[in-house]
């Protein structure tokens, strides 16, 4: 394996266990109180009335708790492709990347998102390089003889 996919691939380890700690400290510090009753109230948009209630709110925070959870574990569970030679790790860790960097111009980017950004950027860059290609098409070219030698 060479050192590209390796160093990619901790990369995207690191920045799973780095989005595991922020969630786990988002998680303990908020004021989930404060959280309901400022997000509580009548909101107008494009003219309509709307309302969200208590149960929106805390609905509302379940499914972004649980979003960024499963964004956590679709790293790791990359990272350990990329390990293994999963030529669709590297696949889907492209696309991914490629949607956080249309989501930052439409959301305000904080020290962390833009390092983190700066960090799945190696990682892409390093997954793409000419001995990475070589390692994935090896691999590639590995299982399917593998396969071939199989008895049926």
């Amino acid at each position: 394996m060479p050192v590209q996919v390796r160093v990619a691939a901790y990369i995207e380890l690191g920045l799973a266990a780095l989005g595991f700690i922020l969630l786990a400290f988002n998680l303990l510090s908020t004021d989930w109180n404060a959280y309901i009753a400022d997000s509580v109230g009548p909101y107008e948009h494009n003219g309509a009335q709307l309302e969200v209630t208590p149960e929106g709110a805390v609905a509302t925070a379940v499914v972004g708790l649980v979003l960024v959870s499963a964004g956590v574990l679709l790293n790791a569970v990359f990272a350990v492709g990329l390990l293994r030679g999963a030529n669709w790790a590297r696949i889907w860790i492209t696309v991914l990347f490629g949607l956080s960097v249309i989501a930052q111009f439409v959301s305000a980017r904080d020290p962390v998102s833009v390092v983190t950004g700066l960090l799945e950027l190696v990682a892409v860059i390093l997954l793409w390089l000419p001995p990475s290609n070589q390692f994935f098409r090896s691999v590639k070219q590995d299982r399917a003889i593998h396969r071939s030698r199989r008895l049926v």
